[in-house]
This record gives C-alpha cells, structure tokens and sequence, in this order.
C-alpha cells in the first residue's frame, strides 16, 4: 500500500487562502458602516444638525418623524461619536486653540470683578482708559456702545457678565479639574459641537490681522 503525504484535495486546495463566506459579508458590512459614519459626520460638521445632514446624505425616507428619529440614533452611535470627537479635535488643533486656552478664557470670566475695569463716581460706574486696561481685563467686557447726547458729549455704556454667565464658568471649571461629580450622562453631540464652533471661531477672531 502506498502512502502519499502532503497532498490535499482539489476541494481543499480552491478554498485555500480565501475567507469565508461569513467573513466577507462582516467585512463588507464593517466597511458600510464606516462609510455610512464617516459622510454623516462630514455633513453634520456643516451646520451642526444631525436631521439636516442624515436628509443630505441621502438616507431620508420623506418622513420627518422617521428622519428625525434614525438621524438621531445614527448621531449617538459609538462609531460616529468617535468621527466627530476625531474631527472636532482636529478642527480645535487647526485653529490653534488648546485646553489651556478654553480655561483661561473661563477663567477671566468667572472670576470677572468690575472694580478691575472701572471706577465707582458716586453715580455709576466709569470705564477706565483702555491705556491701562490689559488684554486680560477688557476680556470680561461683553460688549460697549458710545452715544452722543444732543450737546455732543459723548455717552460710553458698557456691560459685564452676568451672574448667570460666571456660574456657568464656574461649573465648567470645576467639571474640567473634576472639582464636581455627577452621574455619567449622555454627551449631548450638538451642544459640544456648538462650543467647539464657537471657540474656533473666537479664536480666528482674536488670531486675525486688526
């Protein structure tokens, strides 16, 4: 009897090296899924509305409630999460602004005092000149209007953050040392998108040629 080693069969040789047949339609789907993740996350960066975007991507069905429902729930995929986290990064790193920015901007405003802009004269309060104002300082203006009164002097009003506005900071302050705790919630996708908007676009502001 003979015995002939190393040989296979013509079946076993054709299915050598090939995947599976459940292999490739995980694989296939895998990469669907990014696809899918990867052009939503490009059309939501555009105005930062998930119904909008889902409808632009062309994953509509004519439904607004069915829309607004899977737009929704494609938002909070994990894998589209981790698109947007990635591209608000880059998109914080293209315009240059780091952590330690955000929080000394929240800083400035928790910590505002009017006393360090202004002087009391018994009536209201007066803007002091901007010679002796640092940058620091005229941060906590949120916003001056100049009037001419009808004998031409001129009337300079001026206005600060509100208490509102500095407990907030505060609050986002002691979330970012991890001075507070609270139970791990849902990150809500627009609201962090909107911050990230604004502060890019805040820092091109402050980086822009006067």
């Amino acid at each position: 009897m003979k015995i002939f080693r190393g040989e296979q069969s013509t079946q076993q040789k054709r299915g050598r090296g090939r995947p599976r047949k459940g292999e490739e339609v995980a694989k296939k789907d895998k990469t669907k899924k990014n696809y899918v993740a990867k052009t939503f996350v490009a059309q939501y960066l555009v105005d930062m509305n998930a119904f909008r975007a889902f409808r632009r991507c062309g994953y509509g069905t004519g439904n607004d409630d069915n829309d607004s429902n899977e737009s929704a729930k494609l938002l909070n995929k994990p894998l589209v999460q981790q698109l947007l986290v990635e591209a608000q990064n880059d998109l914080a790193k293209r315009a240059n602004i780091t952590q330690e920015m955000v929080l000394k901007e929240l800083s400035l405003l928790a910590f505002a005092n009017i006393k360090d802009i202004a002087d009391w004269n018994g009536e209201a309060f007066d803007l002091k000149s901007f010679d002796v104002l640092t940058r620091e300082q005229t941060a906590i203006i949120s916003s001056i209007s100049v009037t001419r009164n009808r004998w031409g002097d001129i009337d300079l009003k001026f206005t600060t953050p509100s208490s509102q506005d500095k407990r907030a900071a505060l609050i986002d302050i002691g979330k970012h040392i991890g001075m507070f705790w609270e139970p791990t919630k849902a990150i809500d996708p627009d609201e962090s998108a909107r911050r990230i908007r604004q502060a890019v676009r805040e820092g091109n502001e402050r980086t822009s040629p006067q």
